[in-house]
């Protein structure tokens, strides 16, 4: 998804980056960072469900 995002807004980019300029690796950081934060929110919840129905533990 990360690969599909960057092709459809890379031309916003494409003034300023040219390979490896600071702005363009900016952009991708930023961009994997949100990616990950809304998978991880998203995916979140069931993960958890799913670790507490397989290790149950006594306290």
């Amino acid at each position: 998804m990360l690969v599909w995002l960057l092709k459809q807004y890379g031309s916003l980019l494409a003034g300023a980056s040219t390979g490896d300029s600071p702005v363009y690796l900016t952009a991708r950081i930023a961009l994997a960072a949100f990616v990950s934060f809304v998978t991880a929110v998203l995916c979140g919840p069931f993960a958890i469900r799913w670790l507490k129905s397989r290790f149950r533990e006594r306290i």
